[in-house]
């Protein structure tokens, strides 16, 4: 089966988003952070994020090329119940994770707000990206 033109668009312009404001940002800062010899485990951790912030699209997209060519729709109660356990899971733990950065570090106000909220965005959706991955290989069976 042919991937539908829609869909071939939607997918580019997940690549190309997730690339240009995910992947290449981040590894930029860590390839600056290295060279600069700023701090380097920080920009060895940005260089990692990145690389991971651009394979998780690829994968994804991946993926779902390989199910249309094999014959399954785009939407199905198992693709959904994986998003919607990917999303809620990625909200939880990025939650959590807020909680505990804001309890452990005292000079959290000297951070700018919208570079806050850049930071809080991004790692949801890596955890999302971790966590889909997560369920995706491991196969759990619809509940």
């Amino acid at each position: 089966m042919k991937v539908p033109i829609k869909e071939k668009i939607r997918l580019v312009l997940i690549g190309i988003f997730f690339e240009l404001f995910l992947g290449l940002p981040l590894s930029w800062k860590g390839f600056w952070m290295i060279y600069k010899d700023v701090k380097i485990s920080w920009g060895i951790s940005f260089l990692i994020l990145g690389l991971v912030g651009s394979i998780i699209p690829l994968l994804y997209i991946i993926h779902t090329v390989r199910q249309f060519h094999k014959g399954f729709p785009r939407k199905d109660e198992r693709t959904r119940d994986l998003l919607q356990r990917s999303a809620a899971k990625a909200f939880f733990i990025a939650l959590y994770l807020q909680i505990l950065l804001i309890f452990f570090k005292s000079d959290y106000q000297e951070i700018d707000p919208s570079l806050l909220v850049f930071y809080q965005i991004l790692m949801m959706l890596l955890i999302f990206g971790l966590s889909w991955l997560w369920h995706r290989f491991r196969g759990d069976p619809v509940e």
